[in-house]
């Protein structure tokens, strides 16, 4: 079967990356709008129990038989054993942990003081449906078919927002968002099971011990990681609305859910890279590597003082006044941003080259911090204390990951160096663009208005400074990687 090259990779990942922001953004804009703070809050705590719920089930299988299937890239049966005998494990668990989810439920109701019972039924629906699409789309990445996955997401996202939209327009609330996942999602899994029969790209494959083993050693440490994950990510939503309500969930999730979308250019770097360089030289693979850093750095830094800077101006275009309180824990979680753009370029690196148990130890460790300062920092400060605990402990992790990278996969302290420098040239473009841009929040008072003109003069002048400083080549931003380093 055809495989993507790192750079046709990197650009249909990113172009797969763009339909989700665009549409997510679409669909957040809805959401809000129709719903308001506390409907939405219900929401997102729903989604939440629904993401805990799938990343338990997966047990990190989807991610350990996605990096055997890149790396059994030339072997068409290993291959196919290695789906089928993960598909298996999956839908195991899947099936035990919704019968769990049944009877913790009503629990799960009384200690966060929120109506579940009319959302029961749909949100156990949900996480099987979304548990095998998940799997699916993850073989897909160790597959290097980032072209299939995009069309997938493609399909799913214009889908999903016009059902969504229609029947926010009849009244459906928060059923909304979870009738349109079940329905799409569905639709998905019926395309894809039309298309394997086509292109035959697996086979049904008895379970064999050796393929079970394999999967189960490396999924171990791909579970902590994912669970770790979690917590810094939406564990602070449960432990909002425990604290708090579902009002403060609205404000502290719309902050993280918009942080969510702007990173994904990043998330797409690091879905084509990691299975790319599993298969290229070491000290190739050094090479591209440090490219990709440099470009990474020179999107995240302007985003993130961007993104600041605009904050206000954005929140109440696009979501209204009465989610004006989100705008603080939005400009705080911008240097969250920074951290988690690089790690999302870096942690695939990591996981793809065999280090994916260290990881899990490092965010494990990190994460039960989270939670611990969590329980002293929301009731003292409100929503802002959850992002207090996420900026501490998250930024620790990403710089022992960055080291870890220095150490294990570039070892070349002239490539340091030349990403210092490149950091800090960055970094003072992005001062002076700031600098341009908080002038023109200055002088205007329409809230539309400036943000447009912000945009447009950030944009403009960071081009122009990248250009004059000569930051990083034209052939590096366009290409990420020379061809003569991979293979088509």
């Amino acid at each position: 079967m055809k495989v993507n090259s790192i750079k046709t990779g990197t650009i249909w990942s990113m172009i797969g990356q763009v339909v989700n922001i665009v549409f997510g953004f679409i669909i957040l804009i809805l959401t809000t709008r129709f719903l308001g703070p506390n409907q939405y809050g219900l929401l997102q705590t729903i989604l939440t129990l629904t993401v805990l719920s799938v990343m338990v089930a997966d047990f990190g299988f989807s991610s350990s038989v996605a990096r055997y299937v890149a790396e059994n890239q030339n072997d068409p049966r290993r291959k196919s054993q290695y789906i089928i005998n993960g598909l298996i494990l999956k839908m195991s668990t899947s099936l035990i942990i919704v019968l769990l989810l049944i009877n913790v439920l009503p629990f799960l109701e009384g200690f966060l003081d929120i109506e579940l019972e009319e959302y029961s039924f749909l949100l156990i629906v949900i996480t099987l449906l979304r548990s095998l699409r998940e799997f699916l789309l993850k073989i897909l990445q160790g597959l290097r078919r980032l072209d299939l996955s995009t069309k997938f997401n493609l399909f799913y996202n214009v889908g999903n927002m016009s059902l969504i939209a229609t029947l926010l327009y009849l009244n459906f609330g928060v059923n909304s968002v979870l009738l349109s996942e079940i329905g799409i999602t569905l639709l998905l899994l019926v395309i894809f099971i039309f298309m394997n029969k086509r292109t035959k790209i697996f086979s049904y494959h008895r379970l064999e011990k050796n393929i079970l083993k394999n999967i189960l050693i490396y999924s171990v440490p791909m579970f902590f990681i994912s669970m770790s994950f979690y917590l810094y990510m939406k564990t602070d939503i449960l432990m909002v609305q425990y604290f708090m309500d579902n009002i403060s969930v609205g404000f502290y999730s719309l902050a993280t859910m918009i942080i969510g979308k702007v990173h994904m250019p990043m998330v797409a770097i690091g879905h084509a890279t990691g299975p790319a360089l599993v298969s290229i030289d070491k000290n190739k693979r050094s090479t591209q590597l440090v490219k990709v850093i440099r470009v990474t750095l020179l999107l995240t830094l302007p985003i993130c003082m961007g993104l600041f800077l605009v904050s206000k101006e954005f929140i109440l275009v696009f979501f209204g006044s009465s989610f004006l309180p989100t705008v603080q824990t939005l400009q705080l979680l911008t240097i969250f941003l920074f951290f988690y753009s690089v790690n999302s370029v870096l942690s695939p690196v990591l996981d793809y080259l065999g280090f994916a148990r260290k990881r899990a130890i490092m965010v494990g460790i990190s994460a039960t911090l989270n939670i611990f300062l969590n329980m002293f920092f929301i009731p003292q400060f409100g929503i802002v204390g959850a992002v207090y605990s996420t900026l501490f402990t998250y930024s620790i992790y990403s710089i022992i990951i960055i080291k870890t990278v220095f150490t294990h996969v570039i070892e070349d302290n002239t490539s340091y160096l030349e990403i210092r420098k490149t950091f800090f040239r960055i970094f003072l473009a992005s001062i002076i663009m700031s600098i341009f841009v908080y002038s023109c929040n200055l002088f205007i008072q329409d809230d539309f208005i400036s943000l447009i003109l912000s945009i447009f003069v950030g944009i403009t002048s960071y081009i122009l400074l990248i250009t004059k400083l000569n930051i990083i080549s034209k052939s590096e931003i366009l290409t990420l990687f020379p061809k003569k380093y991979v293979k088509n």
